[in-house]
């Protein structure tokens, strides 16, 4: 680290706003004011790991390397990851015993045995394996779907975590004791996922502000895209979840945060309401397509 950096305690204004500005042209993450401190300080680190000086030339760099490298490191500095196996659990319970027999039927009726569900904005992976879990226990011919869970983040070190399926007590902490005498085991004091689960799911490196990286996963039944939109400013949540909407297949659903709301941003969606549970799901005869990336 150069003594020019240690001294470096703020960016100047104009310096963090082109940067701010950048991160948001390309992935739709705003870092608003009240959070100006925790981007600075991030690129600041950046700058020190690649020993230069001025900001400038870390930004020339950030912005003009060929293979992006450093744009993934700069995010996965700025994404922040807090999540454990079976997060919110009534909503997953409302998902696993309203929503997915519905959805198991209607498919059977149009002889489809297959089913494919998107976790937007996976992190290290719980969710995703926990959905795995969800549809083993749930769906009594299991045997005769064909299955297809994609796990996709911004961020390549959880992702690398995820694939690694490998846990600690806080991510463990909630995993009912049936789940984990079944499909987990011990690994040299972590929790590891075994094999009939990890087999179930996929990850990759997405950027769901981007339509044609999230259009490759058109026709998906369900979506978790739960405390996501908290990185997004108002026209970015809008882009994000109509590029959402239009890979859902007629029919499909949505589920967000408890904090999150569809309505406020997006108009396509309608409301489900099931006892306590509230979901969204692309209507099953819309008006119309939305345009591929719409809402930007």
């Amino acid at each position: 680290m150069t003594a020019v950096v240690k001294e470096a305690v703020a960016l100047l204004d104009s310096e963090f706003e082109k940067l701010r500005t950048h991160v948001y042209r390309r992935c739709g993450i705003f870092v608003g004011d009240d959070k100006a401190y925790f981007l600075e300080s991030r690129a600041i680190s950046r700058m020190e790991a690649l020993n230069m000086d001025r900001f400038t030339d870390y930004f020339r760099y950030l912005v003009l390397e060929a293979d992006g490298e450093e744009y993934r490191q700069l995010i996965n500095c700025i994404t922040v990851n807090e999540t454990f196996f079976f997060r919110d659990y009534r909503q997953l319970t409302g998902f696993a015993e309203e929503i997915l027999p519905n959805v198991l039927d209607a498919k059977r009726q149009a002889k489809d045995y297959s089913l494919k569900i998107l976790s937007a904005g996976c992190s290290t992976g719980e969710e995703p394996y926990s959905l795995a879990i969800i549809l083993r226990e749930m769906i009594p011919d299991f045997e005769r779907w064909v299955i297809q869970i994609d796990g996709i983040d911004i961020n390549t070190e959880v992702l690398e975590f995820a694939q690694a399926a490998l846990y600690g007590s806080r991510a463990t902490r909630d995993i009912p004791i049936t789940f984990r005498l079944t499909y987990f085991e011990d690994a040299s004091g972590d929790t590891a996922v075994k094999p009939v689960v990890r087999n179930m799911v996929r990850f990759l490196h997405v950027n769901m502000y981007n339509a044609d990286e999230i259009n490759r996963f058109a026709g998906v039944d369900v979506i978790f895209c739960r405390n996501v939109l908290i990185y997004f400013d108002d026209q970015s949540r809008s882009r994000v979840l109509n590029n959402l909407y239009n890979i859902l297949q007629p029919g499909g659903y949505i589920f967000l945060g408890y904090a999150e709301s569809v309505s406020r941003y997006s108009g396509a969606y309608e409301v489900i309401k099931i006892g306590d549970l509230i979901t969204h799901r692309r209507p099953v005869q819309a008006v119309k397509p939305l345009k591929k990336g719409d809402g930007s």
